[in-house]
């Protein structure tokens, strides 16, 4: 069993990543998605903003990696290989890294200015206030630890051109790591 897990900013293409892995056959996990399902318990908002207000709630009583523990309870519950979307801080990889299985952790990093153009594009609901707060967003994920969290990644792809060519650098990345 293999899990890799993807930590960057907002918009990095980290769900690309993803995405290319579970076309590939990979179960895919969204930590987000987690926290969503607790919104959703809980009768709170879903927005982008909701979910960093409760997810800074959640972690001081359920503990810092807690989204990370639910994701490794699904491995467990149902082994093979596994893609987690959407890691923000240290304390998910450490989780992660609880794994008896190969644990690999790609960091991917885009620049602010791609980030931005990128978040216009897609034009999801949640992104309209993010647009005019960019910087701020950032700044937030900071406080989440996602910068330190970069810094733990086994790998660092530099996801600067198109979707196929971010493909292509996942596959590498898989010869290398499943031989």
């Amino acid at each position: 069993m293999t899990v890799y897990g993807f930590v960057g900013y907002l918009a990095s293409g980290k769900t690309t990543a993803s995405r290319l892995m579970e076309e590939q056959g990979f179960n895919y996990i969204l930590l987000s998605d987690i926290l969503r399902n607790y919104a959703r318990e809980m009768d709170r908002g879903l927005t982008r903003e909701d979910l960093l207000v409760l997810g800074s709630e959640l972690r001081p009583k359920l503990g810092a990696g807690f989204l990370a523990e639910r994701a490794v309870q699904i491995i467990k519950e149902k082994p093979g290989n596994y893609v987690v979307d959407s890691i923000r801080s240290p304390a998910e990889i450490k989780e992660l890294r609880k794994l008896d299985d190969k644990v690999i952790i790609i960091a991917i990093e885009a620049t602010p200015e791609i980030r931005y153009e990128r978040t216009k594009a897609r034009a999801m609901e949640q992104d309209k206030t993010v647009i005019t707060n960019f910087a701020e967003v950032s700044k937030k994920d900071n406080a989440i630890g996602i910068a330190e969290a970069i810094t733990l990644a086994d790998i660092s792809i530099e996801n600067m051109g198109t979707i196929e060519e971010l493909g292509g650098l996942l596959n590498d990345i898989q010869k290398t790591y499943l031989g």
